[in-house]
Parts: C-alpha cells; structure tokens; sequence
C-alpha cells in the first residue's frame, strides 16, 4: 500500500526538462522537433510547408516517462551564423542538448566539432548531450556513415541516434534517452510551463520566410 501511493505521489509531481536543438541549417532541427511534439497525428503537410526557424522556436510536450509527469520544452535554435549568440543564451539554461546533423550533407556533420566547443563554453557543468543524424529515409543519399556519426559520439560522451522526421523512424527514442539521461543529473526541479497547441506550436522570435528550394529541404 505504501508502495503504490509512493508511485502515485511520484507521478502527480510534474517536472520540467529543458532541451536545446542545435546544428547547422536545414538539418531538420524543426522538423524533428515537431514530429516528437505532434506525434504519428501530425499533419504531413507541416513537414512539407516548413521554413528555416529565424531566431528561436519554442515547443512543449507533456509526456509520462518510467512514472514521472514531465513537461518538456524544446528550443528549436535557428542554425544561421547570424542567430547563434541569440542561440548561446540558451545553452546555460538546458538541462540537455542535442546536436543535429544531416546525414546527406557532409557539411553539416563536419560542422559538429565547432558546435559541440560552443556548447561546452556556454552550457552548464552537468548538461547531457545527444548526436543525432536526421534524414535516413534518404538513404540512398546517404554522405556521412553510421560508424562515422556513432564514433564522433562516443568521442564525446554523448548519446548517438539516427532518425527521419518524415517516416517518424526513431523519432522518439533520441528524446526519452536524453530525458532519463538528463533526469538522473538533474538537481532542480522547476514548474511545468503551459503546453503549446498542437495545431500552432508556441514560436518565440521567429518570422515567415520564403520556402526553401528541393535541394534544401529541412526534412
């Protein structure tokens, strides 16, 4: 009996996980961000009108991991040169981040050292990270292998995952890992923030941009 309303009391408190996306642009940050937030409900069409995420994108989930209430706010960074001391303010805050790389652009993975240095100057001590290789149902475009992205992982202490926002392989997974990850390091807990509609999910600073052509496509 103690038991169970020890498990009870556990799952009515609610907690707050803060992750920050970060990476260069048109890896899919937004759209990866989206597709965990609005699950397999999520209109395709949303994946197919997405734009570059100008300053910083905010969404919320609330979800129920291993018996705790989690609200769990994303900061959806935008990857432009331009934007990333905006960008930087939000590292400190995070109680996780994770670095977001297409795996059919070269580029963007080759961009990670400097990303992850950044990160380390402004995060906090106990912060966990995650790499994360977006676009795999593009397998046949496919420029930076498995090993390459799991090596580069490991080489620093983080968690490895590949995904495709666009069939929803993997989606999930990178999230609730770095959200246990993130819980066990954890040492304050804050309250939970109001959850974003799922039809309009809560943008802070962002603003229409024209629509990226097929060969930058985000997704």
């Amino acid at each position: 009996m103690v038991e169970v309303r020890q498990q009870e009391e556990q799952a009515s408190t609610v907690q707050c996980i803060n992750i920050a996306v970060i990476g260069d642009r048109s890896t899919g940050k937004s759209c990866l961000s989206i597709r965990f937030t609005e699950g397999d409900g999520m209109d395709p069409e949303v994946l197919n009108n997405m734009t570059a995420t100008i300053g910083i994108g905010t969404l919320t989930k609330d979800i129920l991991l291993d018996g705790k209430k989690l609200n769990v706010l994303l900061w959806d960074t935008a990857g432009q040169e331009r934007f990333r001391s905006l960008s930087r303010s939000y590292y400190r805050r995070a109680d996780a981040i994770m670095l977001v790389y297409d795996i059919t652009n070269r580029q963007s993975f080759d961009a990670l050292p400097s990303w992850y240095t950044e990160l380390k100057d402004h995060a906090g001590e106990s912060v966990v990270t995650a790499v994360v290789g977006t676009k795999v149902d593009q397998e046949s475009s496919r420029q930076v292998p498995y090993q390459e992205g799991h090596r580069f992982a490991q080489l620093h202490d983080s968690l490895f995952f590949e995904t495709s926002a666009v069939s929803g392989e993997g989606v999930e997974e990178p999230f609730t890992e770095l959200i246990r990850k993130a819980i066990a390091t954890k040492k304050t807990v804050y309250p939970p923030r109001r959850r974003a509609s799922r039809a309009q999910p809560q943008v802070r600073l962002s603003m229409p941009s024209p629509a990226p052509s097929k060969a930058s496509k985000c997704c």
